[in-house]
C-alpha cells in the first residue's frame, strides 16, 4: 500500500518534458496574447521556425499587404501559421495579439505578391512562407480546380456581356428619348413660326375687288360684305395705321366690338375703322377709287 501511494505521488509530481521546455515563437504551447509576442520579439525580432513541415520566416513590427481573408480569431501565432499552411492561396500571414485580453489574437492571410510593411505601433508580426509556390494541389484535385477556374471565367464573361448589353439598351433608350424631345421642340417651333390660317382668312386673302364685289365673308363672330371701289368720308373714321392685307384689316374690325365697317387701301395699306355707317354714305367712284370697303351685315 505504501509503495502504491509513493508511485501515485511520483506520477502526479512528474511534469511532461514538452511542458518543461521554453516555448518558441511558433510553439503550439504558447497562450497567445502579449506573452506570445514577447517570446517572438524579445531578441532580434526575426527568425525562422517550422510549422507542419512548412518553414516560416517571422518579423516583428511588420505586416503583409494583399490581404484576402476575413480576420481569424486564433489562440496563438502557431494557429495563425497553421491557417496559412492549410490554404493554397496563402503566402503570408499577419498576426496581432488581443489588446483587451491576455490570450489569443487575430490573424489575416495574404496572397502572392504581398509586400512587407513596417508597423510603427509595434503591434503586428509578419509570417512569410519560405516555399514560394505554396502548398501543392494533389493530382486528384487538379481537374476540379481547372473546372472551377473555367466556370468562373465563363460566369465573369457572361456577367460582363450582360452589363454591356444593358448599357447599350440604356444608351439607345436615352438617344430615342432625346430624339423625341428634339422633334417635339421642332414641331412647337414650326407652329409658332407658321400658325394655322383660318379658312375665312384664306378666303379674304384670295378676294379680287371687282370680281368678288358683294361677296360675304364670315369670320365666326361677324359677317362682312365686300364693296369694291367704295369709300366713306374719312372725318368719321378711326385710323389704326397700316395693315399688310385686306384680311388683317378685317381682323381689326372683328376684334373691335364698336366696329361696323372698315376701309382698306391696297396702295397705302392704310386701315380705317367705322363705328356707324349708312349705305347712302358710301361713295362709289368706279376704278378711280383706290379703296376696298366692307361693312358688317346681318
Amino acid at each position: 500500500m505504501v509503495v502504491k501511494l509513493a508511485f501515485l505521488l511520483s506520477s502526479l509530481l512528474s511534469v511532461p518534458s514538452w511542458a518543461q521546455q521554453t516555448p518558441t515563437c511558433l510553439s503550439p504551447a504558447n497562450n497567445g496574447g502579449l506573452s506570445n509576442q514577447a517570446v517572438c520579439c524579445s531578441g532580434a525580432g526575426r527568425d525562422e521556425e517550422m510549422v507542419d513541415g512548412t518553414i516560416y520566416r517571422y518579423a516583428c513590427s511588420h505586416y503583409a499587404s494583399s490581404v484576402y481573408s476575413q480576420p481569424y480569431a486564433v489562440a496563438n501565432l502557431y494557429e495563425c501559421a497553421k491557417r496559412c499552411s492549410e490554404q493554397a492561396a496563402c503566402y503570408a500571414a499577419s498576426w496581432k495579439p488581443h489588446s483587451d485580453h491576455p490570450t489569443g489574437g487575430i490573424c489575416y492571410l495574404s496572397r502572392a505578391g504581398f509586400s512587407e510593411n513596417f508597423d510603427t505601433s509595434g503591434s503586428w508580426l509578419l509570417l512569410a512562407r519560405t516555399d514560394p509556390t505554396g502548398p501543392v494541389v494533389g493530382p486528384d484535385c487538379t481537374t476540379e480546380v481547372e473546372k472551377a477556374q473555367e466556370e468562373c471565367k465563363k460566369e465573369s464573361e457572361a456577367s460582363c456581356t450582360l452589363a454591356k448589353q444593358a448599357l447599350q439598351i440604356q444608351s439607345q433608350q436615352n438617344l430615342a428619348e432625346q430624339v423625341e424631345k428634339t422633334e417635339q421642340c421642332e414641331q412647337r417651333l414650326h407652329q409658332c413660326l407658321h400658325p394655322p390660317v383660318e379658312p375665312w382668312r384664306q378666303q379674304a386673302a384670295a378676294l379680287q375687288c371687282k370680281q368678288d364685289d358683294h361677296t360675304v365673308v364670315s369670320t365666326g363672330t361677324k359677317r362682312f360684305k365686300l364693296r369694291c371701289y367704295a369709300f366713306k368720308p374719312a372725318n368719321t373714321a378711326r385710323d389704326i395705321g397700316k395693315k399688310l392685307t385686306y384680311a388683317d384689316c378685317m381682323v381689326s374690325c372683328q376684334d373691335d366690338n364698336s366696329c361696323r365697317g372698315f376701309q382698306w387701301s391696297p396702295t397705302t395699306q392704310g386701315c380705317k375703322l367705322f363705328s356707324f355707317i349708312r349705305d347712302n354714305e358710301l361713295i362709289f367712284n368706279g376704278n378711280a377709287s383706290p379703296y376696298w370697303w366692307a361693312g358688317v351685315t346681318a
